[in-house]
């Protein structure tokens, strides 16, 4: 089987998952007047009846498709010069069913490995059964039950990438500062807010990796393009933008952050992890110290930590 790398890690894929990648690349933009499902290839490109295509014995997903009949609020993609953020409503609601079922289990699968999906949208504008192509994307974060890919993402014989990732940065910053509506229009816009209040600060970003030398604070893991800059007090302005108010870490463990899920023993500088991921792969860093700066002038603040801690009740 061929062996791809993601931009996080080496990953053993087999040749017919990587076709219906390839295959979704290549009909980038493309509509169909019908979903388009069996194409020629080992593996359907869309799911027979859920959203999500995980086929069985895969631990991936292979895409995801907004259908005509809106089961769950899919937000429309931010599209700007070619490059996209789609938030993807997960199925079921709440974490008990982002954790239990499987077609979720298998987008966090894409997330932690960096395997990217499939995008399919539907197109009234077109027709009542029309499809659009909209490319392959990484799974590039979770908030409030919503996946965020991130594309266009091509391959060749380095592995995946994305095609334009300035234009990204580019696009957040513009989702942040011209789209007022973001926060307000409804709970759900939150998800690109809390993007674009993480990824929109290079400059406290640059710090953390600098102070932690490159390396997650809960997993040490030190591919830096995975590496966000979370704030344990929410972020209220420039002047939350503190080392002693910030934590280096990978996008998975600041998602868990932000969600409660995990927190720090500020007594014995140790990671606190939630009942609710002890059957996960998350349970293992259970009591593992932090990885910390050398300079304990910029630690992160104890009140802040022990803050953090009493709200997720840990």
């Amino acid at each position: 089987m061929p062996i791809v790398d993601t931009g996080l890690a080496r990953v053993e894929i087999s040749q017919d998952h990587l076709d219906v990648l390839l295959w979704f690349e290549d009909h980038e933009g493309e509509v169909f007047d019908s979903r388009p499902r069996d194409v020629g290839l080992a593996y359907s490109v869309s799911a027979p009846q859920f959203g999500i295509w995980k086929p069985s014995g895969l631990d991936y997903a292979l895409s995801v498709m907004q259908s005509h009949r809106r089961v769950y609020a899919d937000l429309p993609p931010y599209v700007v010069d070619g490059t996209w953020v789609y938030q993807y409503h997960q199925e079921g609601e709440g974490i008990v069913d982002r954790f239990g079922k499987a077609r979720n289990r298998a987008l966090d699968a894409c997330r932690e490995s960096g395997v990217p999906v499939g995008v399919l949208l539907a197109e009234p504008s077109r027709s009542r059964g029309a499809y659009k192509v909209l490319g392959v994307g990484f799974v590039t974060g979770y908030r409030d039950g919503y996946y965020i890919i991130s594309g266009p993402v091509g391959f060749d014989a380095g592995g995946f990438f994305l095609k334009k990732p300035r234009e990204r940065l580019e696009l957040i910053s513009w989702v942040a500062e011209q789209r007022t509506d973001v926060a307000s229009i409804d709970e759900r816009q939150r998800v690109i807010a809390s993007v674009v209040r993480r990824q929109g600060q290079p400059y406290f970003r640059r710090q953390l990796l600098r102070a932690y030398e490159g390396k997650c604070a809960f997993s040490e893991y030190d591919a830096e393009d995975a590496l966000e800059a979370a704030h344990i007090e929410p972020y209220r302005g420039p002047t939350s933008n503190s080392l002693q108010n910030g934590l280096l870490l990978r996008a998975d463990m600041h998602d868990l952050f932000d969600l409660f899920l995990v927190a720090v023993d500020t007594s014995a500088q140790t990671l606190l992890v939630s009942e609710e991921l002890a059957s996960t792969a998350y349970a293992k860093y259970a009591g593992k110290r932090l990885h910390l700066p050398k300079d304990k002038s910029i630690w992160p603040s104890v009140d802040r930590l022990d803050w953090h801690r009493e709200r997720a009740r840990l």
